[in-house]
């Protein structure tokens, strides 16, 4: 998915640049949209897509989902079954969007739990990996958020017939708004990528579906 920040917003986060010992995840995404970090942003996958998007990407922290800190692994050691893990949880997220009385998948909830602490912890401890845990959440809030988003705009297979209304909204909202996320399209949108960067490394080289980049 591709991304746009508006004049406004760009100002915004200079602003929060000239003290960087004072960005964490929360103010950086405050900055940016103008929101708190809050439950709503499981409401709605594209909307946690941009967040972590935004924080991996400030914080180059996607980097460790090919070289981890020394002495940390990753996908965690802990979770054996990772990528299956992810991919059910994304499934299973996409078909809680059109039936609220369903509960968000464990996965999920324990990984926001574990970031939303962390979210007011600064940046550089992400940066450089000292936040182990805060970082490994980020990371697979991310690749659940992917797999929710993936068949939004038809480039891609969706993964099961399971929120295919969830999937309906997501591409009206996009032609309508030209983002699948709910947040201002002014000042960020969230589009479908079609294709990962032939070569680098790159917050754009790991993900599966969406690609997202602040606009200059």
């Amino acid at each position: 998915m591709d991304a746009a920040a508006s004049p406004a917003a760009q100002g915004k986060m200079t602003g929060l640049m000239a003290a960087p010992d004072a960005l964490t995840p929360a103010s950086i995404w405050n900055a940016m949209t103008g929101s708190q970090l809050t439950d709503r942003l499981l409401d709605w996958p594209p909307d946690l897509f941009a967040l972590t998007d935004v924080i991996l990407d400030r914080s180059q922290a996607y980097r460790f989902g090919m070289s981890p800190p020394t002495g940390m692994s990753w996908p965690p050691d802990r979770s054996p079954g990772w990528p299956e893990a992810v991919q059910d949880a994304g499934q299973q997220w996409s078909a809680c969007i059109e039936d609220e009385s369903r509960p968000i998948p464990d996965l999920l909830a324990q990984e926001w739990a574990v970031f939303r602490e962390g979210a007011e912890k600064p940046l550089e401890q992400l940066a450089a990996g000292h936040d182990w845990r805060t970082c490994e959440a980020l990371l697979t809030l991310h690749a659940i958020a992917d797999e929710a988003c993936a068949g939004l705009a038809g480039a891609f297979e969706a993964p099961s017939a399971a929120g295919w209304i969830y999937r309906a909204r997501a591409r009206e909202l996009l032609a309508r708004t030209g983002s699948a996320a709910r947040i201002q399209s002014a000042l960020i949108r969230v589009l479908p990528k079609i294709c990962s960067p032939p070569v680098g490394t790159s917050i754009r080289s790991w993900r599966a579906t969406p690609a997202f980049n602040p606009q200059a």
